[in-house]
């Protein structure tokens, strides 16, 4: 998605972004949480159609706060 509809993002917001999403999506697949049901402790985890939803806004937001950060590119500079 940022490929093709960001034109003014850089490379380095677009992998900084990736790279968050995969540390983040470690973690998350690593969480797991004990709830009582009936008097049985039942152990659950985020499920994994949330995966996807999870990956793609830590993305686009931490490439975009990346891109905020760094600055886009000035068409003067570029050779």
């Amino acid at each position: 998605m940022l490929a093709v509809f960001w034109k003014n993002g850089r490379a380095v917001s677009v992998i900084a972004g990736m790279v968050a999403a995969l540390l983040v999506m470690i973690g998350v697949s690593q969480i797991s949480w004990t709830v009582e049901v009936g008097g049985k402790a039942e152990t659950h985890k985020v499920f994994w159609p949330w995966f996807t939803l999870i990956g793609v806004a830590v993305t686009l937001t931490v490439a975009w706060l990346t891109n905020q950060l760094v600055g886009t590119r000035d068409s003067k500079h570029r050779p």
